[in-house]
């Protein structure tokens, strides 16, 4: 019957396996232990010491244990993402490994600053006699200096 996703493990939530710090009711966070140098998939790797704890139904769909800055409110997602307002967090952060195709692109890069890009400065004074002709066609559109 696993074949039909049917099995008596109770609910499987595969997004929490590979999260870095999960958040109990109580708002404390709980550190999971690595199994796996990051390199690799944890499948690659599975040991039975390894094993995670399956949570209950109510640990899992309790709005106050959400780890998010939400707090499970769609209303306040959807205010947040209208204003470009992200996660504190990125997902390197978050979880072990990247959860879709899509985020092994960056997964492994560095952000690093780099200040080759950037030039010198070089400030160009303007004379006094320059200053006052700019001051003064800035003031009077019919000045000129001759």
């Amino acid at each position: 019957m696993s074949f039909f996703n049917v099995t008596q493990l109770g609910p499987q939530n595969p997004i929490k396996v590979l999260k870095t710090a999960n958040e109990n009711a109580t708002g404390t966070k709980e550190e999971t232990p690595p199994s796996t140098n990051r390199a690799t998939p944890p499948h690659q790797h599975a040991r039975p010491e390894d094993t995670f704890q399956i949570p209950s139904l109510n640990s899992m769909y309790n709005p106050n244990a959400s780890s998010l800055p939400y707090k499970g409110s769609h209303k306040l997602f959807s205010e947040k993402r209208m204003k470009h307002q992200r996660h504190p967090k990125g997902p390197t952060d978050i979880y072990m490994y990247p959860m879709t195709t899509s985020q092994q692109y960056g997964w492994w890069m560095k952000y690093d600053a780099r200040d080759w890009p950037k030039g010198e400065k070089h400030v160009h004074v303007n004379s006094e006699m320059t200053r006052f002709v700019d001051e003064m066609s800035a003031t009077n559109k019919d000045f000129s200096l001759f």
